[in-house]
């Protein structure tokens, strides 16, 4: 079986459109995934897109800003979208901002499928759907960690 891991490309994508010189604070990275689940006796599948934002920090800094919706079975953010901010913090923003929502959505399929059966038992993929280069507006809540996507454009 081979296996390739989404949150990887993500995350090098994400690096790779954030981390040049001569980047804005407004310059963010828009990435859509989409993971499909199905259970291949019976033929029950379900699909979800993934949306990620991106933003980097400030120009010393190596820290990613990262904003996740789960979306549906269509490939469209509306444009009320509320984004989750899933991570402010260098150390581990691929794992907890890219694949924490990954795995939840993963394992939400898997259950809303084939309750009973173990997920290890069904198919699943997921691919890097799209990728852009977005400007972005954020607002910082008053706990001066957490940060409120308030606006992105293509």
């Amino acid at each position: 079986m081979f296996s390739c891991q989404i949150d990887h490309a993500i995350g090098e994508i994400a690096q790779a459109a954030l981390m040049g010189p001569g980047r804005n604070p407004e310059d963010g990275v828009y990435v859509r995934a989409r993971v499909f689940v199905e259970q291949a006796r019976t033929e029950r599948s379900a699909s979800r897109f993934l949306h990620f934002v991106f933003r980097r920090l400030g120009p010393e800094h190596s820290s990613v800003t990262t904003w996740f919706q789960l979306g549906g079975e269509t490939g469209f953010v509306p444009v009320d979208a509320e984004w989750q901010n899933t991570c402010n913090h260098d150390s581990c923003w691929r794992f907890d901002g890219i694949r924490s929502p990954i795995v939840e959505a993963y394992f939400g399929l898997c259950s809303e499928i084939a309750p009973r059966m173990a997920p290890v038992e069904l198919n699943a993929t997921g691919h890097v759907d799209h990728a852009a280069a977005v400007k972005i507006q954020v607002k910082s809540a008053s706990d001066g960690y957490h940060q409120t996507l308030v606006h992105m454009e293509r």
